[in-house]
């Protein structure tokens, strides 16, 4: 009776082959639960995934924390930019899509507010695609606020726009990593699909 023959009560051992040898992958002998480990091995976020996480997040908070210090100087008070853009517009006239912005500024409150709110619940490129829309505009008005001209009855106070203005350099940084990652991955990916197409 030849080695391959089968009996009752006769183990045969399985006859491992490496992908590319004649027969393909026969023999190969799976390990149970290997697949679902590697499922969410892949699923779970990296460091570098968490970093950049972190650093929206972050960025974030400090450009909703300083809309809150003072953006206007006026005699001995101060503002923050909720109470100073309505006087930025008037008195300083901030100009193209930055005097557009502060009429609508209380938004980039809630904007930071949801972004933060998808970014803890794992919604990850919505929250990216919303901070980075966020920084933009707020960045953009804070850098804007900090080369506006003084005047005799009003000036900037810069700790705020400074504040808010690093915040949203900071998002765009980290989104930006996020997604040179992502896209570098994909090629990753296209390129490691198309070696094994052209292997069979």
């Amino acid at each position: 009776m030849g080695p391959a023959s089968r009996g009752p009560g006769v183990d045969v051992p399985s006859r491992s082959w490496s992908q590319g040898e004649e027969g393909g992958t026969a023999g190969v002998t799976r390990v149970p639960g290997a697949r679902g480990a590697a499922s969410k091995s892949s699923t779970r976020p990296s460091w570098p995934d968490l970093a950049t996480s972190a650093g929206v997040l972050v960025g974030l908070l400090a450009v909703a924390g300083g809309t809150f210090l003072p953006w206007l100087r006026t005699g001995l008070a101060t503002r923050n930019s909720f109470r100073a853009a309505g006087l930025i517009n008037r008195l300083l006239a901030p100009p193209g899509l930055a005097g557009l912005l502060l009429s609508a500024w209380p938004l980039i409150v809630l904007a930071c507010a949801v972004a933060i709110a998808l970014l803890v619940l794992h919604v990850r490129r919505t929250a990216s695609g919303l901070a980075a829309l966020t920084a933009l505009a707020a960045g953009g008005v804070a850098f804007t606020t900090l080369l506006l001209p003084s005047r005799s009855y009003a000036t900037v106070a810069r700790s705020g726009p400074a504040v808010t203005g690093t915040g949203a350099c900071l998002v765009l940084v980290s989104v930006a990593i996020s997604l040179a990652r992502a896209l570098r991955d994909r090629r990753r990916r296209r390129a490691g699909g198309s070696t094994f197409d052209g292997g069979r």
